[in-house]
């Protein structure tokens, strides 16, 4: 025999020690068969001897007694020693990181800046329960609660503060892919309920309350989708509205307090695949953007329902759509809506960012503009395959991009806007992350937790109450950006 691993020496031992615990440990001495046996292990294990007479009596080099029990029981020890050592330095690395979470919560080292700047450089942890494709996160708005879920229909709770092991598991919460999950802001601050919803490719969207004893039994389970289930996610104004959208080319919107449907919207032609939520100033109404298989992007007016926008260009299927920002916008008419760019991506490989339509308001409800057509403002093509997610950064500087090219891209829109205006080159990402050994399916950031006073000021003209808010968020970023993959992991980043 011979083996790529062993060497002639460590090959010649392992072949004795073999024949040493057959012949001590094994096999009978006083069965007729065992000389018989011996003579054929020998002939095979030891080369030019024939018999295990004929062994014996030409062994040249002795071995221990007991020799291969004695080299198990030190491979197990080793790999004891080694799991300690693993949990030792996992140990370590935690308290590091509290020390440092205590020192950022006392100012001693971090400024509120250097968390608005912050970019994830490293994998504190990598979550290996599922045993199929990551295909959905949440991240809890304000508790350290991670929920994962998977090709298989599971959904995990994790706890951020310790991912050692989950701290809650739903087997069958549905009975296909869980395709997205979305946490309900509490809609007060005495709810003991944490409200999770999660759709799936088996038509359903499901409402689990995570704080119950009997948090493997949906609280509600709403059905009236034809086809599979894509993204879902909470209404920002009221917490009681849900809002999903599917491969039946609907997007559906839910009171889940009684669990009907209230409104259904139709405008792609073909599967609508993922959603976005942007709320206007005065904080009544909120505008939704809708992407498809269509290979178009939609705006519509959540409220009403009526489209307003509409953007073509991309030549494949779109994945993703996300509103950007508004980063310092002198213009009051996009102020006022909420609105002025989104970002979509999708299996052009390519990521592109529109200016959005203004809505004509002259009758007061929004309706659509005499050209209601999206513009291209800028493209990027920053991945060599398909971009399956778009998400912004918690300081709202960066667009950031996952992709079946396995990595996780961030995108400076302060350079994008800077392209845009000035027609310069193709950028280049601030941050190209590298763990997954599959395609990253979804990435999600820990939103900031907001104290009650920012919401004082985030939504006032005067620029002494902006610039309060804009201090208020980024005290309050979460360093956490989370990924899920086909590798059958989710990767913590801090």
């Amino acid at each position: 025999m011979v083996s790529p691993y062993l060497s002639d020496r460590q090959l010649s031992e392992l072949h004795k020690s073999i024949i040493q615990y057959l012949s001590t440990s094994i096999l009978d001495p006083q069965s007729q068969d065992t000389s018989v046996i011996l003579d054929q292990l020998v002939s095979k294990l030891i080369p030019d001897t024939q018999s295990y007479q004929s062994y014996q009596e030409n062994l040249s080099t002795s071995i221990p007694p007991n020799y291969l029990e004695k080299k198990w029981s030190t491979v197990l020890n080793l790999q004891k020693r080694i799991y300690e050592l693993e949990k030792d330095l996992e140990t370590q690395t935690k308290l590091v990181e509290d020390y440092d979470s205590l020192l950022l919560q006392n100012g001693t080292t971090l400024s509120s800046k250097d968390k608005s700047n912050w970019l994830p450089k490293r994998v504190r942890a990598t979550l290996r329960y599922h045993q199929c494709s990551v295909t959905a996160l949440a991240i809890h708005p304000y508790n350290s609660l991670l929920v994962t879920a998977g090709q298989d229909g599971s959904i995990v709770v994790w706890n951020l503060l310790d991912l050692s092991e989950p701290i809650k598991v739903i087997t069958n919460a549905h009975s296909r892919t869980v395709n997205c999950l979305s946490f309900q802001m509490a809609t007060d601050s005495t709810s003991q309920s944490i409200l999770l919803a999660s759709a799936s490719s088996d038509l359903l969207v499901k409402l689990w309350d995570l704080n119950s004893k009997t948090f493997s039994v949906p609280v509600r389970t709403l059905s009236g989708h034809d086809h599979v289930v894509s993204s879902v996610i909470f209404s920002h104004i009221d917490p009681s509205r849900l809002v999903t959208c599917s491969r039946d080319r609907t997007i559906k919107v839910w009171d889940i307090s009684s669990g009907w449907c209230t409104k259904t919207i139709r405008g792609h032609s073909d599967w609508v695949r993922n959603i976005d939520l942007a709320t206007n100033q005065e904080g009544d109404d909120e505008f939704l953007l809708s992407c498809s298989s269509d290979q178009s992007v939609r705006l519509t007016n959540l409220n009403s329902g009526i489209g307003i926008g509409l953007c073509i260009g991309h030549q494949q299927v779109v994945e993703d759509v996300a509103f950007l920002p508004n980063n310092d916008d002198d213009d009051d008419s996009y102020a006022k809506v909420g609105y002025k760019y989104c970002a979509s991506c999708g299996r052009d490989n390519l990521i592109k960012i529109w200016q959005l339509p203004l809505p004509d308001m002259s009758s007061g409800a929004p309706k659509p503009a005499a050209d209601p057509r999206g513009k291209l403002v800028y493209e990027i093509e920053g991945h060599t395959t398909w971009v399956r997610r778009l998400i912004i950064h918690p300081s709202g500087k960066y667009l950031v991009s996952c992709s079946d090219d396995r990595t996780i891209k961030f995108w400076d829109l302060k350079k994008i806007a800077s392209l845009i205006k000035h027609r310069g080159p193709t950028i280049e990402p601030s941050l190209v992350l590298k763990d997954h050994d599959n395609f990253v399916n979804v990435i999600r950031f820990a939103d900031p937790v907001l104290p009650d006073e920012y919401y004082k000021f985030a939504g006032s003209n005067d620029e002494r109450d902006k610039v309060k808010a804009k201090k208020l968020l980024e005290q309050g970023i979460r360093c956490y950006l989370v990924s899920g993959s086909a590798d059958c992991t989710a990767k913590v980043w801090v």
